[in-house]
């Protein structure tokens, strides 16, 4: 899961927008409604938080309850990110 989430970092900070050029760790999917649901930032970052909570949970004794948990908890936080991948309608921030 860990190199999934990592893959998914790397291909949102090398892959450039069409119209604006730029990587896809800021900015929206939207010209006018920007929102958080289309902010490619918040995505970015929460990316990050459970790229560190994955290295966290790798400590952690694969048969304990801790683990088992700690993973269930970030596959239901993944599950809820929305998919975002706007590589055409990439609006930087105004």
């Amino acid at each position: 899961m860990y190199k999934l989430v990592d893959y998914a970092i790397t291909t949102l900070e090398n892959r450039n927008g069409i119209i604006s050029k730029k990587p896809q760790t800021e900015g929206y999917c939207a010209m006018w409604f920007q929102q958080p649901a289309n902010s490619l930032g918040m995505q970015y970052t929460a990316m990050k938080n459970i790229r560190t909570r994955l290295e966290r949970t790798n400590k952690f004794d694969k048969n304990s309850v801790e683990y088992q948990a700690a993973i269930d908890d970030i596959r239901g936080t993944i599950r809820d990110l929305p998919y975002l991948d706007c590589w055409i309608w990439h609006w930087s921030e105004r």
